[in-house]
């Protein structure tokens, strides 16, 4: 079962897609850089 999902994007909607992934992994980065600082645990228990 292969969807052809893939085929019908436009290649605009893939540039963007790109464009915030590579953003999003940027702020994920520095999101985990800060969790393993403070301690994954007390940051939830925080919530």
């Amino acid at each position: 079962m292969h969807g052809p999902t893939l085929q019908v994007v436009p290649s605009s909607l893939i540039e963007t897609a790109l464009l915030s992934s590579r953003r999003y992994m940027g702020a994920a980065r520095i999101w985990c850089e800060t969790a393993r600082r403070d301690g994954i645990s007390g940051r939830f228990a925080a919530r």
